[in-house]
C-alpha cells in the first residue's frame, strides 16, 4: 500500500487539547459471506491526537432487524480501530434519503465521478454508516463519526462546512477523508469514504478534483476571520 502524507486545511485542534495530528493509519474495504448473505466490511485505524474515541460495540439496525455491527476499540498505542460490517442486501432495502448528506446536512463529499446512490444508516449518536455500489464491481462505503470534543471549536463557525481531501490509499482503494462541521452541537465529526475498484486514469483525475476548495470562497468576511484564527495552526491529515 502507498504511504501518502497530505496537508489538509483543517481546524486548529489545539483548542480541543488535540495537539497532535489527525491520522488515518490503515484502511480496508472488503466483502465477506455469512449464512448466505454478503457483508460489506470497512475498517480504519484512526488517531485524533490526544483525544481517545470511546470504545463501543453497537448493533446496526433497520427498524427492529439487526443488519450489522459497528465497533470502536482503543488500541495499545492510543489509536482507535473503527470497524463496520453491514448486510449489503438488507441495507439496500432501506430509504436512501440519509445517504445524500452528512450529519451536518451538507452533501457528502464527491467520491470519484460516480452517480451511485448511497444508503445512509444511523448508528451510535449522530453518526452514520454509508454503503452503495456493487460488491462484485465498484463498491462504496463510508462512515461519518460524531466527535463530541469537536463541538467546542467547530460549532463556533456560523456556517456548516465540509473540509475533505482525496487520497489514493492503494491500487484498489480510493477515497476522501476529512472533517465536517456545523454550528449545531452534535453535528461535528470525522468522515471517511472509500471506493474499492480497479483504478483508472480517469477515476484518479476525478478523485483529485473532488475536494471542492470553493467552499472557503463562499464564506463571508466575519466567518473568514474566525477561520483564519482557528486555522492558525493547520493540522495534518496523514494516510499511511
Amino acid at each position: 500500500m502507498k504511504s501518502v502524507v497530505l496537508s489538509l486545511f483543517l481546524l486548529s485542534l489545539s483548542a480541543c487539547n488535540l495537539n497532535q495530528n489527525i491520522a488515518i493509519r490503515g484502511l480496508d474495504l472488503s466483502t465477506s459471506d455469512s449464512a448466505g448473505a454478503t457483508y460489506v466490511n470497512l475498517e480504519a485505524i484512526v488517531s485524533l491526537g490526544s483525544l481517545k474515541l470511546p470504545s463501543t460495540n453497537s448493533a446496526i439496525n433497520n427498524g427492529n432487524q439487526q443488519i450489522g455491527e459497528i465497533a470502536i476499540q482503543t488500541l495499545a498505542d492510543g489509536t482507535s480501530r473503527v470497524a463496520v460490517s453491514v448486510n449489503y442486501d438488507e441495507a439496500m432495502k432501506m430509504d436512501p434519503a440519509l445517504g445524500k448528506t452528512l450529519p451536518n446536512s451538507r452533501d457528502i463529499p464527491a467520491l470519484l465521478s460516480n452517480d451511485t446512490s448511497l444508503i445512509g444508516i444511523p448508528v451510535l449518536q449522530n453518526s452514520r454508516v454509508y454503503i452503495g455500489g456493487n460488491p462484485k464491481g465498484n463498491l462504496y462505503a463510508g462512515i461519518a463519526l460524531n466527535v463530541p470534543a469537536f463541538d467546542h471549536i467547530l460549532s463556533q463557525i456560523p456556517a456548516s462546512l465540509n473540509l475533505f481531501l482525496p487520497f489514493p490509499f492503494s491500487s484498489e482503494i480510493y477515497g476522501v477523508a476529512g472533517i465536517y462541521s456545523s454550528p449545531q452541537v452534535g453535528q461535528n465529526g470525522l468522515a471517511i469514504f472509500a471506493r474499492y475498484s480497479a483504478p483508472s486514469s480517469s477515476s484518479i483525475a476525478s478523485l483529485q478534483s473532488s475536494s471542492h476548495p470553493t467552499e472557503i470562497e463562499k464564506l463571508d468576511n466575519i466567518t473568514l476571520i474566525r477561520l483564519n484564527y482557528l486555522f492558525s495552526k493547520h493540522a495534518i491529515l496523514r494516510i499511511k
